[in-house]
């Protein structure tokens, strides 16, 4: 029995594969949408950045993941980059193919309705920490999310590979304020860095 990600994946199959580098811009702002992009494997995020180039970090997506819906569905221009975080590969299928199978398929819209809506939980778990939290607590919630959705399991806990400045872009803090953030939780055995961009968070902050 076919799962819903067989089915969206085969939505895209028959359109060529595109690999893309770290850094390689996959969308811009400023460019038509006639197609929606598939993450076939890696990672890419979704950013705005200000006059000096300033990145802030809106959502990453992970493989099987298909966007910018929000465009697609409401007819309206797309305000955001999308780039590799990691080498990856993509395909884009036709706007109006992707809309016609969300119609047709209630289990993918279903599927992207409950992607949409954690997506939404994030975003508010994010907010009420810009309002009140410190920049600890804001650092340790992109840790947490960032463990749930990949990490790698150790033995001591969870693995993430995240950098300083990728933390700075994900809370709005200067790396600095990051990595004193980093060394606060470290101190109180949360977390240990373990090389350039590995953090380990212990298994009883799960």
């Amino acid at each position: 029995m076919q799962t819903t990600s067989d089915i969206i994946q085969q939505l895209f199959s028959n359109q060529p594969a595109k690999s893309v580098t770290k850094g390689e811009v996959v969308i811009e702002p400023a460019d038509e949408l006639a197609d929606i992009t598939y993450l076939e494997s890696g990672r890419v995020i979704q950013y705005r950045a200000d006059s000096r180039g300033n990145k802030s970090i809106v959502n990453v997506y992970r493989p099987g993941s298909f966007f910018p819906m929000g465009s697609a569905l409401n007819h309206t221009p797309n305000r955001f980059y999308f780039a590799a975080s990691q080498d990856s590969v993509v395909r884009t299928a036709p706007r109006e193919e992707i809309v016609s199978a969300l119609i047709a398929e209630p289990a993918i819209a279903m599927d992207l309705l409950a992607r949409v809506y954690r997506g939404i939980d994030g975003l508010l778990g994010r907010m009420s920490l810009l309002l009140s939290g410190t920049a600890r607590e804001r650092v340790m919630y992109e840790l947490m999310t960032m463990a749930d959705r990949f990490g790698e399991v150790a033995d001591e806990g969870i693995m993430i590979s995240v950098t300083e400045d990728e933390l700075g872009q994900h809370t709005g803090l200067t790396r600095e304020t990051v990595s004193r953030s980093l060394s606060e939780l470290a101190r109180k055995d949360i977390l240990s860095r373990s090389g350039k961009g590995k953090i380990l968070l212990y298994r009883r902050t799960q």
